[in-house]
């Protein structure tokens, strides 16, 4: 949800949508539309706009709901399930979830990233990604981010309330200008860039990132994500066997695109998603942000299961699927 609130009214958006294959669905979708209108009414919002639309959300492929999200004058946007803009369409998270940082808490963090910075600053010629990774328990102001904001609470929304476990490391993202660079292809991460054949290490469920800065413009330090590779990935795997678990499996590949917000906004993105740095040239500022690997209970008993089957730890998904 992206809210704005400098005054005491919000104006917002309502989206949605009916499966392609429903009948009626035009009726279906004017009911669905009446209730969210309802809803916000009720809520004391002034809706300016009802996006509305018909097809399978399992490909996410949503033209009018990532208009939605990028219109600025968007102060909040309701659905009538909190999942509906996450299902089977992880790969849009980044783009929901504006402002899930309280600000006080996103400036407890930035100064804790001045004193990392200033004690163990990059050579005066990095330019580019600059990473530290740091153990939780002694980083309190970095894990807040996380915990101190709705940023954990929304991840067990995909994974289930209680089954993910805090995560022992926090990473420090820097993307240090100016960086020419534009990624030609996405990366999972994995330590090793081709199979090995030896089992399955290192995965975990999905990734959570917080903006430590704006990035409210392309090639400025943004992430790049290929959408819809999570479940691309787990075809691949599928089809050829977990045991070609590598960093670049070779599969076909949509149009990239950045990553864009403020500071405090919320990144969750699968494990599969395919990702990488961007260049940082069109900016003058280093690029910050905060990111955790979050695994549910128990994934690493199934590593294998769940490269093939992308939603083996989204149980409140597999439910609706």
């Amino acid at each position: 949800m992206r809210a704005d609130t400098s005054g005491d009214q919000c104006v917002g958006g309502c989206p949605c949508r009916v499966p392609a294959g429903a009948v009626r669905g035009l009726s279906a979708l004017e009911r669905q539309a009446g209730r969210v209108v309802a809803g916000a009414t009720g809520l004391g919002l002034s809706v300016s706009e009802v996006v509305t639309e018909i097809g399978s959300g399992l490909n996410g492929e949503r033209r009018r709901l990532h208009r939605l999200l990028a219109d600025p004058d968007a102060g909040v946007i309701v659905v009538e399930h909190r999942d509906r803009l996450a299902r089977f369409g992880v790969e849009h998270l980044e783009a929901v979830l504006f402002q899930a940082v309280p600000g006080e808490v996103v400036a407890r963090a930035a100064g804790r990233i001045d004193e990392i910075v200033t004690a163990d600053p990059p050579a005066v010629d990095t330019r580019g990604n600059h990473f530290y990774f740091l153990p939780t328990d002694d980083e309190p102001a970095l894990l807040a981010p996380l915990t101190d904001s709705t940023a954990f609470s929304l991840a067990e929304d995909l994974v289930g309330h209680g089954t993910l476990e805090s995560p022992p490391q926090v990473q420090i993202a820097l993307n240090i200008p100016p960086f020419s660079h534009r990624p030609g292809c996405p990366h999972i991460d994995a330590a090793n860039p081709e199979p090995t054949g030896e089992p399955t290490r290192d995965t975990f469920t999905l990734l959570a990132g917080v903006l430590m800065t704006d990035q409210l413009g392309e090639n400025s330090g943004n992430l790049w994500v290929w959408p819809g590779t999570h479940l691309t990935h787990a075809v691949y795997f599928r089809d050829h066997g977990s045991h070609l678990f590598c960093a670049y499996p070779p599969i076909e590949l949509p149009e990239p695109e950045q990553i864009q917000g403020k500071a405090g906004d919320l990144l969750l993105a699968h494990y599969l998603l395919g990702h990488n740095i961007g260049g940082n040239y069109e900016s003058e500022q280093t690029r910050r942000a905060l990111y955790f690997r979050l695994s549910a209970l128990g994934h690493a008993s199934h590593r294998s299961e769940f490269l093939q089957d992308p939603w083996h730890d989204f149980e409140p998904i597999r439910r609706r699927g």
